[in-house]
């Protein structure tokens, strides 16, 4: 019989043949299709569109660093937009005019984008609020973006194992990772750095992907330019575990808070930014209507229920 090892090296090897096949949802592929690349906003649109997608991301900044010097140097999606420039834009459009498409169909698959999308808007805000760690927020909003790209991969190739575990029902952070280890032998960032890694994204986002689920003493493996990065993105990701947790009835948005704040607590990730519990309610709503309206973008549900 296989070792588990031998079994995780195995799935991990033929996942890591795949990574070029990270398929786009529908609306992406649609939107992108009509695009006139010569209008004034054509840039500002496929911004718009790859800050809701993961893997439309994941595809530009790929793009943008897999031909520079050292590859990795381009960090935000407005400067690999830029770097790419037009005709490799149209070339790419091209390209996922026939590609596979992913229809997320289950509400843990919805899940998956509405959890990215809002980590990746909380991280930028906290970056903004953390001033004194000098992250850029662009940078800090991708981290929070791709923080989850392996689960995207298991999701689209493992689709069995993923059914299993949606994140909206796990009540830590520790236990999602947790639960693919069990069901799937390995979990989602050790997936999530190979991809990034394979596709040229920055060291800082790759070390973060591999990193985010570390915790408490294990931070002391974690590069110290990588460090603040990982902490953001934690404490992001453990406030959109609150609001996956807590979807409706008048006080989601105080119970939400109140979830998060103890979860970085007991993680060690825990805010220092000091706000009244108003003032917090108001940023959790803000980055819970910005999440809203990126969902609705790409036609993914942003169940209340």
């Amino acid at each position: 019989m296989p070792t588990v090892t031998e079994i995780q090296r195995r799935t991990l090897a033929i996942l890591e043949a795949r990574v070029d096949q990270v398929a786009l949802l529908p609306a992406i592929v649609a939107q992108l299709s009509e695009l006139d690349l010569n209008s004034e906003d054509a840039a500002e649109k496929i911004e718009s569109l790859a800050r809701s997608d993961p893997p439309l991301a994941l595809r530009l900044m790929r793009l943008a660093n897999e031909g520079e010097p050292g590859n990795g140097n381009i960090a935000t999606l407005r400067d690999a937009i830029v770097q790419v420039g037009t005709k490799r834009l149209s070339g790419m459009i091209f390209a996922l005019s026939v590609v596979k498409v992913f229809v997320a169909n289950t509400e843990a698959q919805r899940n998956l984008w509405v959890h990215s999308i809002q980590t990746a808007l909380a991280a930028r805000r906290f970056a903004e609020m953390h001033s004194d760690l000098g992250i850029d927020v662009e940078e800090a909003f991708l981290a929070g973006l791709l923080h989850d790209i392996g689960r995207f991969m298991i999701f689209e190739h493992r689709p069995q194992d993923m059914a299993q575990i949606d994140e909206a029902k796990v009540a830590d952070p520790r236990d999602l990772v947790a639960a693919e280890v069990r069901v799937c032998g390995f979990d989602h960032a050790t997936l999530g750095y190979i991809v990034c890694e394979r596709l040229h994204i920055p060291f800082t986002v790759c070390e973060m992907v591999r990193t985010h689920h570390f915790y408490r003493d294990q931070r002391r493996q974690i590069a110290p330019e990588v460090g603040s990065l990982v902490r953001l993105v934690q404490e992001a990701d453990c406030l959109s575990f609150g609001l996956l947790k807590h979807r409706s009835g008048p006080t989601r948005l105080e119970v939400a808070r109140d979830d998060w704040m103890d979860q970085t607590l007991r993680l060690g990730a825990r805010t220092e930014v000091a706000l009244s519990p108003e003032q917090w309610v108001k940023e959790i709503q803000r980055i819970d209507n910005d999440a809203r309206m990126a969902a609705s973008l790409i036609d993914i549900a942003y169940s209340d229920a």
